[in-house]
């Protein structure tokens, strides 16, 4: 990505933004598996999906956008059940909420990042004689 958005700000938002639309995946995933015997619950390994999409983003031929299915993944165990289940649907609704309060501010950053960029393109709000 070059131009406007290559900014780190708004590179590491727009990252973040992907990291978090991975981990909702994941979280969607274990509740979507909620009575499979033997499933174990699994979250976004965050420090190095955050190294991963911004690597992307950096790269000279790089969409810019990392794929969320190839986020990294780790273990993210409830109590076991008897069928050796391992999601806990209530750590599963806390865990959607906190990243569902991420997202809402990351978003709000990045609509005050464009709001900068939008005051700098239109020459700084200046009013023309």
């Amino acid at each position: 990505m070059g131009g406007l958005f290559s900014a780190p700000g708004l590179q590491a938002l727009m990252a973040n933004v992907e990291v978090l639309t991975a981990r909702q995946r994941a979280i969607a995933q274990n509740v979507a598996n909620v009575d499979t015997p033997g499933y174990q619950a699994v979250d976004v390994n965050f420090p190095l999906a955050m190294s991963r999409a911004l690597a992307e983003q950096a790269a000279p031929q790089g969409t810019g956008i990392a794929n969320p299915a190839s986020m990294p993944l780790v273990a993210n165990p409830g109590v076991m059940q008897v069928d050796g289940n391992g999601v806990n649907v209530d750590k599963q609704m806390i865990e959607i909420a906190q990243t569902q309060t991420w997202y809402a501010a990351t978003e709000q950053d990045l609509q005050l990042q464009l709001q900068v960029v939008k005051l700098a393109v239109s020459d700084g709000g200046a009013v023309q004689p």
